[in-house]
């Protein structure tokens, strides 16, 4: 575990150093920092040689004086950006496959249980949620927090005995699902992508990141691409999102988009006050992960 941190904190140096922002971000390194202690040294070294893979890919981004002057327009203004959880996967589900939000609303002192389904982000956005996975103690997710779920059996439950709880579930799922019954009563689909492209998403294993952006009235993030799909929902105000060769699109709370791997893209606040969304990231292992584009979309 002390190697483990001592790598994160060195490549986290290495990635800022002499540039305007990491190209990767602590989410996509947090399946390095939880691996439990006594763990094998072939996972340490296979987590080590992915790591390395993925900053060496992704360190040429914003660095260097080769590099092309960057339109103030395409860098970002009034943006926050956290990142709240990832994890790796070793493979997609099998299939033709699509992206998904599940909300949920629990009252107080209930639980259900969860069959094995899809990795995922559980994101609390109101209440509390107690996240059970046995034989791992339960953890309490807070408003504002989320957990990389993997694919375990589960159960979720709202501890508090007064408030109801309010959750969403983001997850890239197989077509078969979309006609599977859901998992609770309290649950409802919020969003869902049509069916992806298979192209776009050949076989290997895969690096998911959820991250919180927050922009400020008039304020707007970088123009970018990922090298994997994205998916951004909408938790608070109205965004527009500039995509390369298509209308701008508005999005407001509850609402969501979804974006092929390599897409150019920029958002902005496009109300009165903060705007804010989660943007859930599936990109090859070994891919770079963001990647700046030097004029505005």
């Amino acid at each position: 575990m002390r190697y483990l941190n001592a790598l994160w904190g060195y490549l986290e140096k290495r990635l800022t150093a002499g540039c305007g922002r990491p190209t990767i971000t602590c989410a996509m390194c947090s399946v390095i920092v939880r691996v439990r202690p006594g763990a094998r040294r072939s996972i340490m070294r296979r987590l080590t040689v992915t790591v390395m893979a993925v900053v060496a890919a992704a360190l040429p981004f914003g660095c260097g004086g080769a590099s092309r002057a960057v339109s103030p327009n395409a860098s970002e203004h009034g943006q926050q950006v956290k990142g709240l959880a990832g994890g790796e996967v070793a493979a997609l589900p099998s299939g033709n496959l699509f992206l998904r939000v599940i909300g949920f609303s629990q009252g107080p002192m209930t639980v259900f249980p969860s069959h094995k389904h899809t990795p995922g982000f559980v994101y609390v956005a109101a209440g509390v949620q107690r996240l059970q996975s046995p034989p791992a103690p339960p953890r309490i997710i807070l408003p504002g927090e989320a957990v990389f779920q993997p694919s375990v059996f589960h159960t979720h439950a709202n501890p508090s005995t007064t408030r109801p709880n309010r959750w969403y579930f983001m997850a890239l799922w197989p077509t078969a699902e979309r006609r599977a019954p859901l998992v609770s009563s309290a649950a409802n689909v919020i969003y869902e992508s049509p069916d992806l492209d298979p192209s776009t998403m050949p076989p290997g294993p895969r690096i998911e990141t959820l991250r919180l952006v927050t922009l400020q009235p008039n304020g707007h993030s970088s123009a970018h691409y990922f090298s994997g799909l994205e998916l951004l929902f909408v938790l608070e105000g109205t965004i527009r999102l500039d995509v390369a060769g298509q209308p701008p699109t508005k999005l407001s709370a509850g609402q969501g988009q979804y974006l092929p791997p390599g897409t150019d893209e920029q958002e902005l606040n496009a109300g009165a006050g903060v705007a804010s969304y989660l943007a859930f990231i599936v990109t090859p292992v070994q891919a770079p992960f963001e990647i700046a584009v030097d004029h505005p979309i």
